[in-house]
C-alpha cells in the first residue's frame, strides 16, 4: 500500500472520529490538507527535506497508533536536544518556504507541515483554548462569559455563556441584559452562524470524497455510507437517516465533482 493511500485512510479514520460541528467548523483546513497530501509537488518538497536533513524513516514511514507516538515522542525528544538549530518547527524558513510555494497560510497551517515532514502526522488540531472573558456581575449571576480558539484560526471559534448548577434561568436574563455590550464585542469576533444545508453534511460529504480518492466506486460507496450511519444511532428518525445517508449514485457524483471543485479553487489561503 502507497504513502497516500495510508494516509487518506488514516484520515478518514480521524474525520469519522470528530463530531459533526468539530468538521464543519474546519472545512477549510480540511480541504487544504486533502489539497496537500494529494499533491505529487508537495509530497516531493516534504521527502527532499526529509533526506536533507537525515530524519529516521521509521518517524514517518511507522503504523500510526498510541504506543507509536508514545515511543517516537521519546526519540524525537532526544534527537530534538542534539540538533536544535535543525528543528523544522512551523517558524522555521524551510517549512516557511513550503507554505509559500504552495500559498497557504504559515500561521494557520505551519503546524501541520511540520508534523507531517516529521511523522506524517493527520492529526492536525490542537485542542482548543478556553479563555475567560471578563464579565459584569459575574458573581452575582453566578455565570460568565468565556470563549475558545485553536491555532488554525486567524478569528475565535466559540462564544459561550458559562452557567453553573445554583444559577437560575432568572439570573442568566439578568446576567445577559448586564453584559450585553460584552456579548456584541465577542460576537464581532465570531464566524456567521453554519446554515446551509451542504454545510451540515459536509462530514458526510468529506468521506465520501475520501472513498472517491481511495478509489472506491460510486455503488461501494453508497453502500459504504449507508451502512455505517444507518447504524449509528437507534434512537434517531429512521426516516431522517436514510434521507442524509442514503444516495443515489448521482448524488455521490455530483459531491465529488463540488468538492474536488472547492479543492482546486481554494483561496486565501496566504
Amino acid at each position: 500500500m502507497n504513502n497516500l493511500s495510508e494516509d487518506l485512510k488514516e484520515f478518514l479514520r480521524w474525520i469519522k472520529m470528530q463530531s459533526d460541528e468539530y468538521i464543519n467548523e474546519h472545512q477549510e483546513l480540511i480541504l487544504v490538507m486533502l489539497r496537500l497530501i494529494t499533491d505529487t509537488q508537495f509530497q516531493f518538497e516534504i521527502q527532499k527535506l526529509r533526506s536533507e536533513y537525515n530524519l529516521p524513516k521509521k518517524w514517518y514511514l511507522g503504523t500510526k497508533n498510541v504506543d507509536f507516538y508514545k515511543k517516537i515522542h521519546k526519540e524525537y525528544e532526544a534527537w530534538h536536544k542534539r540538533n536544535t538549530k535543525e528543528v523544522l518547527t512551523k517558524d522555521h524558513p524551510k517549512i516557511l518556504e513550503i507554505c509559500k510555494q504552495f500559498r497557504i497560510d504559515s500561521s494557520r497551517y505551519g503546524f501541520f507541515v511540520s508534523n507531517y515532514l516529521y511523522f506524517r502526522d493527520l492529526r492536525p488540531l490542537k485542542p482548543l483554548t478556553n479563555n475567560t472573558f471578563l464579565s459584569n456581575e459575574e458573581y452575582r449571576y453566578k455565570a460568565r462569559l468565556e470563549t475558545a480558539q485553536d491555532e488554525t484560526m486567524p478569528y475565535l471559534t466559540k462564544g459561550y455563556i458559562r452557567f453553573f448548577q445554583d444559577t437560575t434561568p432568572e439570573q442568566l436574563l439578568r446576567f445577559v441584559e448586564e453584559n450585553k455590550d460584552k456579548i456584541r464585542l465577542i460576537r464581532s469576533w465570531l464566524p456567521l452562524y453554519p446554515h446551509t444545508k451542504k454545510f451540515s453534511l459536509f462530514k458526510r460529504d468529506i468521506q465520501i470524497f475520501i472513498l472517491h480518492l481511495l478509489n472506491y466506486k460510486t455503488p461501494k460507496i453508497s453502500d459504504i455510507i449507508a451502512e455505517e450511519n444507518l447504524s449509528q444511532d437507534e434512537n434517531s428518525n429512521i426516516d431522517s437517516i436514510e434521507n442524509k445517508f442514503t444516495l443515489e449514485e448521482a448524488a455521490i457524483r455530483e459531491i465529488v465533482r463540488d468538492l474536488t471543485h472547492r479543492i482546486k479553487n481554494l483561496k486565501n489561503i496566504i
